[in-house]
């Protein structure tokens, strides 16, 4: 296991990647879907909607479903700001790979399902910011890789 610390990616990238993660939680409290078919006030989370069934192992994995790909990106940024390592622009890039492709998937097969609310849209703006942070990770590590080695005075 490399545990070298390495300075080789700018921390502006892991903030921006933890900024999508924040946005993506906060737009899952937010109204996801409206329409005649749903209760009164006519609109629902999609917190609600996927977490919040009456059968509770169907609520942990909701949670999992929902939080699952979100917080193992926003851990990778925490260590990337904290702890960097010659992992961690990987781990970013992977991270964040998976989790916004995953999603990616799942906004676009609800598309057909009635009038989207900001939710639906946040959650589109979020992912986009956290592939956002795992570009500039990862063009900032490898612009650093690029550069001379310091020569022994």
């Amino acid at each position: 296991m490399d545990v070298r610390p390495v300075a080789a990616s700018h921390p502006a990238g892991y903030v921006v990647a933890l900024v999508g993660v924040v946005g993506f939680v906060v737009s899952c409290f937010l109204p996801y879907l409206g329409g005649a078919f749903l209760p009164p006030g006519g609109t629902i989370s999609l917190f609600r909607l996927v977490a919040l069934p009456s059968v509770r192992g169907a609520q942990l994995g909701g949670v999992i479903y929902l939080f699952a790909g979100a917080a193992t990106t926003g851990v990778i940024s925490i260590i990337g700001l904290y702890r960097a390592r010659t992992w961690t622009p990987y781990a970013l890039v992977a991270g964040v790979a998976a989790w916004t492709l995953t999603w990616v998937g799942v906004l676009i097969s609800q598309w057909a399902f009635g009038p989207h609310e900001t939710g639906y849209w946040t959650l589109y703006a979020s992912l986009g910011v956290g592939i956002v942070g795992a570009i500039v990770v990862w063009v900032s590590s490898r612009s650093h890789e690029r550069e001379p080695a310091p020569s022994p005075a």
